[in-house]
């Protein structure tokens, strides 16, 4: 078979004793949670087996570092707490499964030998890890919070170079492009489950989430899949759709349009303002890429956008009175324009804290549905604000002081540059598919951070960085070069 860069055909021995390790030492530990520390939940009883039998299962299979690079996407989904550590209130450490499936990735990587360059963009964020790093260890007002931040940032900067560097075959595009598509499925599914029953189905207590914020729109319960935020699983699932947009211009088989349709649903579902507005956007980009590299004609576009609207207006017809009280309800009204005034109330806090900020992480304690500011009021009294940032900028800028906030713009502005590239036309147009639909899929990411919190959700976090990584992969890059 054809390949974007052929694999190098090594198998990863010390991997694979350390996986048997795990499972001989996760052995006892698994029982001991199934019968007596879950023996009440049989949600994580169900995960906890599945998550064991997955590790073992993966001891058969042959290509462990790509087969790795599918379950980081493929898991993302899924916010599995493993286990706790509490730190100083109210931050608490958790060890996520997704964290584990890091962790072996990276031991595939040293062990394979990958050859690693950074671009731009990782030396931009390694600047920005270790600004905040040195201003966390200078000042923030509440270390453990902090450092909770930068072990998630490191983690980031650490997805982001394998896989840019990563070399990218035909058969592991199409099976990341499957991947996608089940997962609009999983969210899909369970968002109508959840929109039926009126409750989140229990999928909470996988991540120790909170259940007091879900949010009903007209007596209806607003969806959150698996995320745990009914904004978090709209800008999730915003990402993934506008991925999945180019494929949408070339058949893939009923089954796929049924699946992108489920997941597209979950987004009508989720009435989320922003993740709506990430996806128009996004797919407004993935468009753009697709007609200025001649991959698809302007009129095939326009035809299949107007059949696009006429399937959409039958599903907002259905859902109308609550889209409509997303927008004219006091609530939603006074949310959205609580966002222009942000800049307003947080100038005097960066005024005040200009260079190193009050500490990354520090500003979710303002959330006002939690009382959590109390325990930094004490060392940063003059901080007023009503509720945390609803902007990923204006979060740096507080957090991080203004180099971290100067580092944060040239990375979103790196990001859009790429979602506006043009791809020439190319001998491989599954490899072109590819990196526009990743490209559109970060900037869609960046969009919707750019009105919530979801900078701090890192679900949605490790998928953006793995679409900008897709998007600016070496390999890909070579193939989507102009040939004569």
């Amino acid at each position: 078979m054809k390949t974007i860069n052929n694999f190098k055909n090594l198998d990863t021995p010390i991997l694979s004793y350390a996986i048997i390790g795990a499972l001989i030492i996760g052995a006892p530990i698994t029982i001991w949670y199934l019968f007596i520390q879950w023996a009440d939940s049989p949600q994580r009883q169900t995960v906890a087996v599945l998550g064991y039998l997955s590790l073992a299962s993966f001891l058969l299979v042959r290509r462990k570092y790509e087969v790795l690079l599918f379950a980081l996407l493929f898991f993302s989904q899924f916010r599995i707490s493993l286990y706790s550590i509490q730190l100083a209130e109210p931050a608490m450490l958790q060890i996520f499964f997704i964290d584990i499936i890091i962790i072996l990735f990276s031991l595939a990587a040293i062990e394979r030998k990958e050859r690693i360059r950074l671009d731009i963009v990782a030396w931009l964020l390694l600047f920005l890890f270790i600004w905040q790093t040195l201003a966390t260890l200078i000042f923030t007002a509440h270390f453990h919070r902090s450092l909770i931040y930068l072990l998630w940032q490191a983690k980031y900067l650490v997805i982001y170079i394998l896989i840019s560097n990563m070399a990218i075959s035909e058969k592991l595009a199409q099976l990341l492009k499957s991947a996608v598509f089940y997962i609009l499925l999983i969210q899909g599914v369970l968002a109508v489950a959840q929109l039926i029953t009126g409750s989140t189905l229990g999928l909470v207590v996988l991540g120790e989430q909170s259940t007091n914020r879900l949010f009903y729109v007209n007596e209806g319960l607003r969806v959150s899949g698996t995320l745990g935020g009914t904004n978090s699983l709209a800008g999730y699932l915003a990402i993934l759709l506008v991925f999945a947009v180019p494929y949408l211009f070339h058949w893939q088989g009923l089954k796929r349009y049924a699946f992108f349709g489920t997941g597209f649903a979950a987004l009508i579902f989720a009435l989320s303002r922003a993740g709506w507005l990430s996806f128009i956007i996004g797919s407004g980009f993935t468009v753009l890429a697709l007609v200025r590299s001649r991959i698809i004609k302007p009129t095939r576009a326009l035809f299949l956008g107007v059949l696009g609207i006429l399937i959409l207006s039958v599903g907002v017809a259905i859902y109308f009175d609550r889209i409509v009280d997303r927008f004219e309800n006091k609530g939603s009204i006074d949310s959205a324009m609580g966002r222009f005034y942000q800049f307003q109330l947080s100038w005097p806090t960066i005024e005040r804290y200009p260079l190193f900020g009050i500490g990354v992480g520090v500003t979710e304690y303002y959330g006002a549905w939690n009382e959590n500011k109390k325990f930094v009021q004490k060392k940063i009294p003059d901080v007023k604000m009503g509720n945390q940032p609803h902007s990923c900028q204006l979060q740096t800028w507080i957090e991080s002081g203004t180099p971290g906030f100067i580092l944060f713009m040239l990375i979103f502005l790196v990001v859009f540059i790429t979602a506006l590239r043009r791809y020439p036309t190319v001998a491989n147009k599954d490899a072109s598919l590819l990196q526009i639909g990743a490209s559109a899929a970060a900037a869609a990411a960046m969009i919707h951070t750019s009105f919530g919190t979801e900078i701090n959700q890192h679900q949605i976090v490790i998928l953006f960085w793995f679409m900008l990584a897709l998007a600016r992969n070496k390999s890909l890059a070579k193939i989507c070069k102009k040939t004569d």
